[in-house]
C-alpha cells in the first residue's frame, strides 16, 4: 500500500509493456494518494488515451479533478465514467464532491445515495453524504452517516478517514468548538 513502491512498480511495468492502460491508471492513483493530483492527471490521460473505454480512469481523473478545483471537469469525466460503468460506485461519489464543491448539496446527496446504494459498504461516501447533509440542516441524518462511516473506516483499518469522521462528529456535536 505504500504509493512511492507502487510508483516504482508502475514505472516498471510501463517499460516492460508502454501500452498498459491499466499501469499507468495505477500508477495515477498513487501518484494522487501522495497529493500529487495535476501528475496523476497526466497518467490518467495516457491511460484513456491507450483505452478510451477504461471506465476507471475516467473517474478516477475526475476525482483528482476535484482535489484541484475543476469541478465542472471533474463532472464530464465521471458523467463519461458512469456511462461507461452506471456500477462504478466510485465515480458517483467522486461527481457528488464535486457537486458538494460548487455547493449543489442536493445533487450531491443523490450521488452519494448512489454510490451506497451500489456499495453499501463504502466509507467515503457515507462521510461525504454526512459532511454534506447539515449544510441542508439535516443534522440528526448527517449524524447518522457519520458513526456508519465510522465504523465501516474502522473495519477497514483507515486511520485517516477515522480521524476525519471523529473530527466530523465532533463539530456537529460540539458547533461552537469551530
Amino acid at each position: 500500500k505504500n504509493p512511492i513502491e507502487a510508483i516504482s512498480a508502475y514505472d516498471q511495468a510501463i517499460r516492460l509493456d508502454p501500452g498498459n492502460s491499466a499501469a499507468y491508471n495505477n500508477r495515477g492513483g498513487a501518484k494522487g494518494d501522495l497529493g500529487q493530483h495535476k501528475e496523476a492527471i497526466k497518467d490518467f490521460d495516457e491511460a484513456i488515451r491507450l483505452d478510451p473505454s477504461n471506465s476507471v480512469a475516467y473517474g478516477n481523473r475526475g476525482g483528482a479533478k476535484v482535489n484541484i478545483g475543476q469541478h465542472e471537469e471533474a463532472i464530464q469525466d465521471c458523467d463519461l465514467a458512469i456511462r461507461l460503468n452506471p456500477e462504478d460506485s466510485a465515480a458517483y461519489c467522486s461527481r457528488g464532491l464535486a457537486k458538494a464543491s460548487m455547493q449543489q448539496y442536493e445533487a450531491a446527496i443523490q450521488d452519494y445515495n448512489e454510490a451506497i446504494r451500489l456499495n453499501p459498504k463504502y466509507s467515503a461516501a457515507y462521510y461525504s453524504r454526512g459532511l454534506a447533509k447539515p449544510l441542508l440542516g439535516r443534522i440528526d441524518e448527517a449524524r447518522s452517516d457519520l458513526q456508519t462511516a465510522l465504523r465501516l473506516a474502522k473495519e477497514e483499518g483507515n486511520e485517516k478517514l477515522v480521524t476525519a469522521i471523529t473530527d466530523a462528529l465532533r463539530l456537529i456535536d460540539n458547533p461552537e468548538t469551530k
